[in-house]
């Protein structure tokens, strides 16, 4: 690596369910007002991007004819990526707006991730919902004040600092135990062993864990729901909820929305019609932001019959090269990079972005976060009751219901595993 330093670049992310219904109050300090900044542009491209990234995840699974289970947080990646561009210049900053579509104008991007950070971390008895953000850089290495300034004023970044040089194991355990601690256990060694090296001058991170129940409680689990996951049948437990829920009968799919207790936040399923493996392969690689409003702008309040399986299962993944194949190349070359905002020269450069996360539903919840903007009105017409069979690949969303913002998504292909 010659004279050039090392910059860590980590994302993870948590959403957990709650088994054993409490009342539970999170106490945080006091944020400021809520709501006034959110900028439904950013929004709305944290959505488009997580979308994308969903397809690029997608056409790097290979395992088996559908794929895996996956789940993965498109708000974490967008923050940490928010976090990074503020410390970037020339064609870095350009290819990374363009592939997170960030505005140009950065005081509308952390006026919004400001925002968003007091309305996810209120205090709410129903559920338990954290972000947070952490920085630590090599004791010796200067960085700018501005730049520190503006990570722990609009991102609520803890910052501190660590000897990546002489104790690099020690300071990896550390981060490590950061991680672990903001994400109640769930996920643990983000850093393997050697990931943060000697030269390593900065690491970021930031963690989102979510805990709560279903509004409505499913019935179950029911032994031996039948799932056909592409390969075969295999038997699960199920769960079954008949309720008054927003719903969406489009060409290709059937799609609920689950609220969580609280309605602030809430889970879209989005199934395929069509069964056959093909089909599915079909949907999700034609799956984009337009699909995903066309779906919003047809849910509607109507009784529904909801089959489907418990699932739960983690994720871990190394995003240079599927960041690289979208779009950002210099940010990964220590030739071309270009982090002049950060510490006022170019010796930095992004050399491992990993991000994992984890998620469980059951009858009781789910975990991760929201549901796109109108939310269930007690006035709209009931439509006759419809069945919605969920016995075979389908997407998930978990989404703020305030701003529509995506914080999970995946696929469950196979509940088995």
């Amino acid at each position: 690596m010659g004279k050039r330093r090392l910059i860590l670049l980590i994302a993870v992310i948590l959403a957990v369910i709650l088994i054993a219904v409490g009342g539970f109050i999170y106490y945080i300090n006091s944020r400021p007002p809520v709501g006034s900044q959110v900028s439904p542009s950013v929004v709305t491209a944290d959505k488009n991007f997580g979308i994308e990234l969903f397809k690029n995840l997608i056409s790097k699974d290979a395992n088996d004819s559908v794929g895996t289970n996956m789940v993965f947080s498109p708000y974490a990646v967008s923050d940490l990526f928010a976090i990074v561009n503020e410390g970037t210049t020339d064609k870095t900053a350009t290819q990374i707006q363009n592939v997170f579509h960030f505005p140009i104008d950065k005081t509308t991007l952390r006026q919004t991730y400001s925002d968003l950070y007091s309305l996810y971390n209120q205090p709410n008895s129903d559920f338990k919902l954290n972000v947070a953000n952490g920085m630590w850089v090599q004791k010796d290495f200067p960085i700018l004040d501005s730049y520190k300034s503006t990570i722990e004023n609009y991102y609520k970044g803890n910052t501190a600092n660590l000897d990546f040089i002489d104790a690099t194991e020690t300071s990896r355990q550390t981060i490590n135990k950061w991680v672990e601690d903001q994400t109640q256990g769930k996920i643990s060694n983000l850093f393997p062993a050697n990931s943060i090296e000697k030269s390593t001058r900065v690491v970021l991170a930031d963690a989102i864990y979510f805990k709560g129940t279903w509004q409505t409680k499913f019935d179950g689990p029911i032994p031996n729901f039948s799932f056909d996951n592409g390969n075969g049948a295999v038997n699960v437990n199920g769960m079954d909820l008949t309720d008054n829920l927003m719903y969406a009968d489009t060409k290709d799919a059937q799609t609920v929305r689950l609220p969580y207790k609280g309605n602030q936040v809430s889970m879209l399923i989005i199934l395929p019609k069509d069964k056959l493996v093909t089909a599915f392969q079909n949907f999700e690689q034609t799956f984009s932001s337009s699909t995903l409003s066309d779906i919003e702008s047809s849910l509607k309040a109507t009784e529904v019959r909801l089959s489907m399986p418990e699932f739960g299962f983690d994720n871990d993944y190394q995003l240079n090269p599927i960041l690289e194949s979208m779009g950002i190349t210099d940010a990964f070359d220590p030739a071309s990079a270009r982090f002049s905002l950060i510490d006022g020269k170019t010796d930095l450069y992004l050399g491992y972005v990993v991000h994992k996360a984890f998620i469980k539903v059951t009858e009781d919840g789910t975990e991760a976060a929201a549901a796109a903007g109108a939310g269930m009105q007690a006035t709209s017409m009931i439509s006759s009751q419809v069945t919605m069979m969920a016995d075979h690949p389908f997407i998930y969303l978990i989404q703020d219901n305030k701003t529509g913002n995506i914080l999970f998504m995946g696929k469950v292909v196979d509940p088995s595993k």
